[in-house]
């Protein structure tokens, strides 16, 4: 399908409409890429320079047997962001702005898509960091892809340049000529010196001045597996990401027990905003149990009483398996309501009405 090509003035007029009424084939620099005027930095990245600059020594990934801290990461990510401001984008608008580890000028990304094809590791992280230090989008390319739909993804998403390690360079400069998009490599994530740990305590007020974010702004395009057709893909904001990782403690198992202890407190009384209803997956129901397993006897007893006190608990996905499901009912009272008719869409919107 040939990209649709609104005219400028027509732009604003689609994105307006409804993901279902835009025009088929809509490119994705129409639909998502602002030429607004920014307002805030992105949030997660500078929380990140801010744990590199107050404790740079503290361990930021482990991955294959090694430890990196954040100053490695962050050190690392600046290199790439400003390896990808000097790459000459010629399908991207870019701004000029200041380079991060110099004061001389380069140019800022203005929401080109970067693809990144790496193994889980500290440099596939400081890959994404540093695309949205750029002011890019970054796009992950998963290693399961062929190279048909490796370049599906890379047209789809209009991916000006692509950043890999070796392993995957000889496929990768393959896929990207036939693109006419550029191709880099990830750089090591290194040991870093103290010139290093200096620079990054100046370098968030050196990110103030520079191009900034809005939180609307497009941040990572997610492609699915490609198992029930070609990979569509899924925009997350800025603003989006953030919400999903201050959400992440609710979610964690002693988030969802608070959670229920704070709507259904032991003296028998119910919060305002109190928890009615939960769905899951028979792994989520398990992972309940077993942190159940791990408190105190008075804890046992509040969370027991709490959970007992929610109208309806539902399972879908996968079955569930049987032991588990008479666990819950000895502790809760709750015998789970089996939804396996549930699709994804059905079942996520039911999940965000448990919380809310």
């Amino acid at each position: 399908m040939v990209p649709f090509k609104a005219p400028n003035r027509l732009v604003p007029f689609f994105r307006s409409l409804p993901r279902w009424r835009q025009p088929p084939g809509l490119s994705l620099s129409y639909r998502f890429i602002s030429g607004a005027s920014p307002n805030i930095l992105m949030e997660v990245v500078k929380a990140t320079l801010k744990r590199a600059s107050a404790a740079h020594d503290s361990v930021a990934i482990r991955a294959e047997n090694n430890c990196y801290s954040y100053t490695q990461l962050v050190s690392t990510a600046c290199n790439i962001c400003d390896q990808l401001c000097s790459t000459n984008l010629s399908n991207t608008e870019c701004r000029d702005r200041t380079s991060l580890h110099t004061n001389t000028e380069s140019k800022d990304l203005h929401g080109a898509r970067v693809g990144i094809l790496a193994r889980p590791s500290a440099e596939f992280v400081a890959g994404i960091l540093g695309t949205w230090l750029s002011g890019g989008v970054a796009v992950p390319l998963a290693l399961s892809y062929p190279e048909t739909e490796l370049l599906h993804v890379m047209n789809d998403s209009d991916i000006s340049i692509v950043l890999s390690t070796q392993e995957h360079q000889e496929l990768m400069e393959k896929v990207t000529s036939k693109c006419s998009s550029n191709f880099s490599l990830l750089p090591s994530v290194e040991t870093a010196g103290n010139e290093e740990i200096h620079f990054i305590s100046k370098m968030i007020d050196k990110m103030n001045e520079s191009r900034q974010i809005e939180g609307e702004d497009p941040a990572l395009i997610l492609y699915t597996s490609g198992t029930t057709g070609k990979p569509k893909g899924v925009v997350h904001t800025h603003k989006g990401i953030l919400s999903q990782v201050e959400f992440l403690p609710k979610f964690s198992v002693r988030g969802v027990w608070q959670r229920w202890r704070e709507s259904y407190p032991a003296d028998g009384s119910k919060s305002d905003n109190a928890i009615t209803l939960f769905t899951g997956v028979p792994t989520m129901y398990t992972r309940l149990l077993q942190g159940y397993e791990t408190m105190e006897p008075d804890l046992k007893t509040a969370s027991a009483f709490a959970a007992s006190q929610l109208r309806l608990m539902m399972c879908g996905s996968s079955a569930l398996p049987y032991p588990v499901m008479k666990h819950w009912e000895e502790i809760t009272g709750h015998r789970l309501f089996g939804t396996l008719w549930h699709d994804r869409v059905c079942h996520g919107t039911i999940q965000s009405f448990a919380w809310y």
